[in-house]
């Protein structure tokens, strides 16, 4: 009996805890709570994406984080050159009040293969759809089967067509489109 009791009494005061605590609570608090975070999450992906577009950190993968103004970097470079570089970057982003710099500086570290930047891979995803399109409105190379890859400007085509001409007319067009740097044929006729 005196077990049920306590049962009873405890659970009494949980109840009353949780009233107390959800009446505390309210929805506009809530609200704010998720206004915060999409805050910090958008500015966190602004900082990212400025360091992003900067071509001294395509081979780094350096990790940002927002908190209420406050911007923290971290990763690691090979110079303390980049290092500033990347608070210079991050503390002229719109809405960044303070930038906490843990990025550690590391000259024996390997660089990664280098990277594109957003910026070159924005251009690359331009000129693959140039390409693609000049492609697809010349009759002359219906019935073809022409992959297109991109890499910094530089254009890379592989596939088959059916005669020598529209190969020639291929690798053509594609040095025509505005920012190719260059054209690999890697295109085979196939009769």
């Amino acid at each position: 009996m005196k077990k049920l009791l306590f049962l009873i009494i405890f659970l009494g005061v949980i109840a009353i805890g949780y009233l107390y605590f959800y009446q505390q609570r309210s929805p506009s608090s809530d609200l704010q709570v998720v206004k915060e975070k999409m805050e910090d999450a958008r500015l966190s992906m602004a900082v990212k994406t400025a360091i992003g577009l900067n071509k001294h950190f395509r081979a780094f993968d350096i990790k940002v984080t927002a908190q209420e103004g406050m911007v923290t970097l971290e990763g690691e470079v090979t110079s303390k050159a980049q290092k500033e570089l990347a608070y210079e970057i991050a503390s002229q982003v719109k809405d960044v009040d303070s930038v906490k710099n843990l990025i550690r500086v590391n000259p024996k570290k390997a660089e990664k293969k280098e990277r594109r930047t957003l910026g070159e891979t924005i251009d690359d995803g331009k000129i693959m759809a140039s390409v693609k399109s000049a492609f697809s409105l010349d009759r002359r190379l219906e019935g073809t089967h022409i992959k297109v890859k991109v890499y910094k400007g530089v254009v890379v085509l592989e596939g088959t067509v059916n005669e020598e001409a529209q190969k020639r007319l291929a690798v053509r067009i594609a040095r025509d489109i505005d920012q190719v740097s260059d054209v690999k044929d890697g295109i085979k006729v196939v009769k």
